[in-house]
């Protein structure tokens, strides 16, 4: 019974041991497989990020360009504004100048005086901005004075 026995253990151990082996090897395998699908999700999450990260860098690449292009339309809008208002101011100023000139001379005539001189200053102020509006070519506006010395009229 000793030699049955020994038998029976031996065949029962190699059984076991084939047994085990089957079983290691099965779960080898599973894990190989679980080992690559994960793997393969990672790869896939990588790049769907990466893919998102390029989105979200273009579209804060394009909102960046917009607000400097609108930073850029802001200085020139109010580059033009000055540019504008010093036009307007100096020829407000030169109005004003000529207005002052005007009214300095007429103080204290009468009335018939009044009108005779008003009509000649008028006269002189379209002479002058007309002649200033077409004979000069380099853009100054203010460059010619009023009126003819020679000929005794205000400068």
């Amino acid at each position: 019974m000793s030699v049955k026995l020994g038998i029976g253990m031996t065949a029962g151990s190699f059984i076991l041991l084939l047994l085990t082996m089957g079983i290691g090897g099965y779960i080898l395998t599973q894990s190989e497989q679980a080992i690559k699908r994960i793997e393969s999700a990672q790869s896939d999450f990588i790049t769907k990020w990466e893919k998102r990260i390029e989105i979200s860098n273009k579209f804060n690449n394009q909102t960046r360009q917009s607000f400097l292009q609108a930073e850029n339309d802001r200085d020139t809008l109010v580059d033009n504004i000055m540019g504008n208002l010093t036009s307007h101011r100096l020829i407000t100023n030169a109005t004003f100048d000529h207005i002052e000139q005007i009214l300095n001379a007429t103080t204290g005539i009468t009335s018939d005086q009044y009108d005779k001189l008003a009509d000649e200053k008028v006269n002189n102020i379209v002479k002058w901005v007309v002649g200033n509006l077409t004979k000069n070519s380099d853009g100054n506006l203010f460059g010619d004075v009023i009126g003819d010395p020679s000929k005794g009229e205000d400068q």
